[in-house]
């Protein structure tokens, strides 16, 4: 059954255009929920795969709706679906694991390597006004957290998870390469860790004197 939500959508093709459309609506699976998604964050991913229909080894191959990083309001849940509930604003995770390979098994389940990564063809992404994803990889936002920052939530954990592999300790000295977004989140974190002194580099001047203005120190 398609359901008959209106739900405007933007897909990169394979010879390089963007696209709006309008996209189909599936009722959510018996582990999935239905997401009406309020913010969605533009990723350097995003740009490649317009710019350049690929990342290494992942190629835009048919018309992919792009989009990652997002935040949203449940709408409809399967009927196995515990964990939230409709009208829940949630995060979403976007990378869903096999769950059965050894890496997921050992609890890295981030490294396996049959993920189904939305907005990573053949996948569809956050791009599109509702989207369904499973119930076990979307969390509920905290009332004082809005959609914007939500969607914020998956590039922040991956300068966090960095963050931890350093093992930083009060008084440790850092150097973050490269003043981009996730640098930048990493810079604020290792500030907040009580890292001192803090370094940055970049190529690029305007980038360097943001960071200096976000983090003074």
């Amino acid at each position: 059954m398609t359901l008959t939500y209106r739900n405007p959508s933007l897909q990169v093709t394979k010879d390089h255009r963007i696209e709006l459309i309008e996209s189909p609506v599936n009722p959510p699976s018996e582990n999935q929920v239905l997401i009406h998604v309020k913010a969605t964050g533009i990723c350097g991913s995003d740009i490649h795969f317009w710019k350049s229909g690929a990342i290494g080894d992942l190629k835009v191959l048919d018309n992919c709706v792009l989009g990652h990083e997002a935040a949203g309001e449940v709408v409809e849940i399967g009927e196995c679906v515990t964990n939230v509930s409709v009208g829940d604003r949630v995060a979403i995770e976007p990378g869903v694991p096999c769950g059965n390979c050894f890496l997921c098994s050992q609890g890295d389940y981030n490294l396996c390597e049959d993920v189904q990564f939305i907005g990573v063809f053949p996948y569809h992404g956050s791009m599109q006004r509702y989207i369904t994803h499973d119930s076990r990889y979307v969390y509920r936002l905290p009332d004082n957290m809005s959609y914007s920052q939500g969607a914020l939530v998956e590039p922040i954990s991956v300068a966090y998870h960095g963050i931890e592999r350093a093992n930083l300790k009060l008084g440790e000295g850092v150097l973050v390469a490269g003043a981009g977004p996730i640098g930048l989140v990493a810079l604020l974190l290792a500030k907040a860790s009580g890292s001192t002194p803090l370094c940055i580099t970049d190529l690029s001047q305007e980038r360097l004197e943001f960071a200096k203005g976000l983090v003074p120190e």
